[in-house]
């Protein structure tokens, strides 16, 4: 169930300070950080870092440590290396792919304009061209950010499951982030960018104001820019870390809430556990939500078996009392008498 911002963000603050500031971990984190920089730029191998990531922001959530190679643990094995690395070269070519067409629609529009341009004489024309193609561009911005937002899971889901393949991570990320979670997880990436950003517009803007009060005297101005830089960078340096982990750290707890079990997925696209459905006999909205819903069983309900109907007991065959043997013979001799009469009679 998702939380909300509030409560991931504030989780991912308090247990960023704790692990960097209260533990003395800063010198760790930048050992990591320059590390998982370069390595990034590495191909296949730097890819390792997205899963390691995750496993290092479960340590620092579930223990408050900071550590350089624990993390690593995630991805030390080959069918995890293998899908981490294939399912970042499957997302990369979905994301070349929207991004050509994009491309493909805006070069068009460009012309388009371009052509516009020169036959109403604007000068130059090739400003209205890209005035023309401004929708293609803002789409594939669109594109970039709702990609990377469905995808964003993936490396908690392979850090998670060992076992996992790519296109099941891949499809465990979509349906978890369809479900909900996309305005969270963007808010846990944005807002701390948006934080280190206003903190260097502050610093730039005191810089300005320490040039405004001592003035253009180049000795004072030079040295006065020095101590305010290096005071600003200490700052940085310090406090930038703890919302960059925060962010890692709030992302990773949202997906543990949310994040769907891959193999109820595999059970589901392969049809098992299926139910039938009565949507078409409901008109109530809520009762065609609860249909589609119930539509799909990650695991199939134990059901009793049925007990067999009791069988009636059966009754012993109801004795009739024989009739007195007295009564037996004065029938037999009435009957001789009319048979005499009637021979009599003859």
């Amino acid at each position: 169930m998702n939380r909300g911002f509030a409560f991931y963000f504030a989780k991912g603050m308090r247990t960023a300070a704790k692990s960097i500031l209260k533990g003395g971990k800063l010198l760790q984190y930048y050992i990591y950080f320059f590390a998982s920089l370069i390595g990034r730029l590495i191909p296949f191998v730097g890819m390792i870092f997205f899963v390691s990531d995750v496993r290092r922001a479960k340590i620092a959530k579930d223990e408050g440590e900071l550590t350089i190679l624990r993390p690593f643990g995630g991805v030390e094995k080959g069918a995890s290396f293998g899908a981490t690395v294939l399912s970042s070269l499957l997302l990369l070519l979905l994301l070349l792919g929207g991004l050509s067409i994009a491309a493909g629609i805006g070069y068009g529009l460009y012309i388009g304009g371009y052509a516009f341009g020169k036959a109403v004489d604007v000068n130059p024309p090739a400003i209205l061209g890209v005035v023309f193609a401004i929708p293609a561009i803002a789409a594939a911005l669109v594109y970039i950010v709702v990609m990377l937002l469905l995808f964003a899971p993936v490396p908690y889901i392979i850090d998670t499951n060992e076992k996992i393949g790519a296109a099941a991570a891949l499809t465990a990320s979509v349906e978890t982030m369809r479900r909900g979670g996309k305005l969270t997880c963007f808010l846990n990436v944005v807002v701390p960018l948006l934080i280190k950003s206003a903190y260097c517009g502050l610093v730039y803007g005191i810089w300005w104001g320490l040039m405004f009060l001592v003035g253009y005297k180049i000795v004072v101005l030079v040295s006065v820019s020095i101590v305010w830089a290096a005071i600003a960078l200490v700052g940085y340096i310090v406090f930038a870390p703890v919302f960059t982990l925060a962010t890692t750290v709030a992302n990773t707890c949202l997906f543990e809430d949310i994040s769907l079990d891959p193999a109820a997925l595999n059970n589901r696209t392969k049809g098992v556990f299926v139910k039938r459905s009565r949507i078409h006999d409901r008109t109530d909205p809520a009762a065609l939500e609860n249909d589609l819903l119930d539509l799909f069983e990650t695991e199939p309900q134990y059901q009793p078996p049925p007990v067999p109907p009791l069988k009636a007991e059966r009754m012993p065959p109801r004795e009739t009392a024989a009739p007195p043997v007295a009564e037996t013979v004065e029938t037999v001799e009435a009957v001789a008498m009319d048979d005499t009469q009637e021979t009599d009679a003859l």
